[in-house]
């Protein structure tokens, strides 16, 4: 038994010894550890090691460490960002029937509530679809009467006066959602929060409130959002408004 647990121990010793020269021989950077601790030339110990700026093909990432060596691949650029999510997208609850983008990614320093530094990534991203009355149906998702019935309404119109190829499918309304990542200093996601792009009971309060607000705007060939500033909503629900003028106040 102790014959057993000498050579498992040695041949974890063996690996991270392996992966420590890999990344250093891939230009990768030893931030603490790598090798055996001061005075321990006896028996199979070693530090506990931290390894940056490695490529995805490094050892210490792209096989499973049986030994105390960690690499850190915190994100700085949105391709590096939307491959993640794209990757875990089922995980995530990624939509793969919208067109997703993400809008921002930022290093953040803030204090624990122990008073220690923490240093995170949070990134941001948002969904969008644009789906015909029949798709939102389909999805358990409702629209207002009065707004499907001025769809109805601006298609008459645009039969009327030729404005609309015969080829045109119905208006589509559109739907937003979207999230955020929040990842640790090694790059390992801690929190994700998100709003459901095809969420079926959010999207139906939203867009009714949408449209009684007057944000949303029924077009011939496709609907949109009415700019707003945001001050100007947070008012608007406060007042409880509905339809107000185009125009504003």
């Amino acid at each position: 038994m102790r014959q057993s647990l000498a050579r498992c121990a040695r041949s974890s010793m063996d690996r991270a010894s392996r992966r420590d020269a890999d990344a250093k021989k891939r230009g990768g950077r030893i931030e603490t550890g790598g090798g055996r601790p001061q005075g321990q030339n006896k028996g199979f110990f070693f530090e506990p090691t931290v390894i940056s700026g490695l490529p995805d093909e490094a050892m210490a990432l792209a096989q499973e460490n049986f030994g105390p060596v960690a690499a850190i691949t915190p994100f700085s650029d949105k391709d590096e960002v939307f491959r993640f999510i794209w990757d875990n997208r089922k995980i995530l609850n990624l939509r793969e029937g919208a067109y997703s983008e993400v809008l921002s990614v930022r290093p953040c320093i803030r204090i624990g509530i122990d008073g220690f530094v923490l240093r995170e990534t949070v990134a941001e991203y948002y969904q969008v679809a644009r789906l015909t009355p029949d798709e939102l149906k389909r999805r358990g998702i409702k629209l207002p009467k009065d707004y499907i019935e001025e769809l109805k309404r601006n298609r008459r119109l645009a039969d009327e006066d030729g404005s609309r190829d015969d080829g045109d499918s119905e208006a589509t309304t559109p739907l937003y959602g979207g999230g955020v990542l929040v990842f640790d200093e090694y790059g390992r996601l801690k929190y994700h929060v998100s709003n459901d792009v095809f969420g079926a009971e959010r999207q139906t309060r939203r867009l009714q409130y949408l449209w009684e607000s007057g944000l949303l705007e029924a077009g011939k060939a496709m609907s949109r959002l009415r700019s707003a500033r945001l001050s100007t909503i947070h008012r608007l629900r406060a007042i409880d408004a509905r339809r107000f003028p185009a125009e504003g106040w």
